[in-house]
């Protein structure tokens, strides 16, 4: 049987001169003056769906104002299989479309983890609605496959095989081959440290700003933080008013960069970094820190990013040992193709292959 697997993903966009301060969530996506938005979520469903269309399996992407678009899109493209990403349709959407194309597969893709979910008001009351509708909650990340699974036969009532079928592991995948890997040059002065993503309090940039200057000072440089300064979540206002304050007065700088609306743009972004920081305190993939790994630049993780490399992994409440792990892996910035954290991408790449290859089989 010829496979079609259809990605659904809601449509993001900002408006057409590039500033994200405007950043918004529209009706419609045909709203004038605006173009999709460039984000992790869309980044990491478009390199999915390319890696299963070169392995042969026939996929793809589409981008919906809301739910009630999906069956639309159903229609037109006349999928095996159906899978939205993340949680933003209704659960009682996914009733419906089970009713409209009975026997569709309908898969709806987690992509956050516990805490981060903690947070959403719709989090674990839509993902319990989606196992209770029928549908299948796929996981990128094994930790939280296995909370869901248990949350399917604790409380949805599955039994043991139920919930294994209806919660596979569906892992991200990341293009590593993305343009050349070179060497930043150094003027002995500065040292620029990305600490990129949407501000929120589970992104830990308070800690690692502190951390940066510890490191920077460490070897005799003076700082240039740089961060995505306007798109604030979750608590990012008091976090952005921390970081004002850290830098407010000294010799260390805070950049902001609005947000970057293509992500060919950010990784030359990254590309200019010294190193990279992303210690949060909970993560399923991250995107980020897969592109400074994808450009060779040093990167410093926390235990939360499962590829991550040990030799740089920090713990994201203590910053002194994150100024540690910063400086192990400025010490090691030559080795830009082969450093360890871009050798553990290349390994979970290839794992995460097997695993969409074998989901798609069963």
């Amino acid at each position: 049987m010829h496979q079609r697997i259809l990605f659904c993903l809601k449509w993001r966009v900002v408006p057409y001169d590039g500033a994200s301060w405007g950043w918004i969530e529209p009706g419609t996506p045909t709203q004038p003056g605006a173009k999709l938005l460039s984000h992790g979520l869309n980044n990491s469903c478009r390199f999915v769906v390319d890696m299963l269309n070169e392995a042969g399996v026939e996929a793809k992407l589409v981008q919906v104002a809301d739910d009630n678009e999906i069956w639309k899109e159903i229609v037109a493209y006349d999928p095996t299989m159906v899978v939205l990403e993340a949680y933003w349709a209704r659960p009682k959407k996914i009733t419906d479309l089970a009713a409209r194309f009975p026997g569709l597969p309908i898969v709806v893709r987690g992509h956050s983890s516990t805490p981060f979910l903690a947070e959403d008001s719709v989090g674990f009351p839509w993902a319990l609605g989606y196992l209770n509708a029928g549908a299948a909650v796929g996981q990128n990340d094994m930790r939280h496959v296995e909370e869901m699974r248990f949350l399917a036969r604790s409380v949805v009532g599955l039994s043991d095989a139920e919930a294994r079928d209806r919660v596979p592991y569906l892992p991200n995948y990341y293009p590593l081959e993305r343009g050349p890997i070179s060497t930043k040059p150094n003027d002995g002065e500065f040292v620029d440290v990305g600490c990129f993503g949407a501000i929120r309090s589970l992104k830990n940039h308070v800690g690692q700003a502190i951390a940066a200057m510890m490191f920077a000072e460490r070897i005799g440089r003076r700082l240039r933080f740089h961060i995505n300064g306007d798109r604030l979540e979750r608590g990012g206002q008091a976090v952005s008013m921390a970081l004002e304050a850290l830098f407010a007065d000294g010799d260390h700088e805070l950049v902001r960069h609005a947000w970057i609306p293509t992500h060919v743009e950010f990784l030359a972004l990254v590309a200019e970094m010294d190193l990279v920081t992303q210690v949060s305190f909970a993560e399923t993939f991250n995107i980020v820190a897969a592109d400074a790994a994808s450009q060779g630049v040093p990167l410093v993780t926390s235990a939360e990013i499962p590829w991550g490399s040990p030799f740089f992994r920090a713990s994201p409440t203590d910053v002194a040992d994150i100024a540690h792990k910063m400086h192990a892996a400025w010490e090691m910035r030559f080795l830009r193709r082969d450093n360890p954290n871009r050798l553990g991408l290349k390994d979970f790449d290839f794992r995460a292959r097997q695993a969409w290859l074998a989901f798609l089989e069963d």
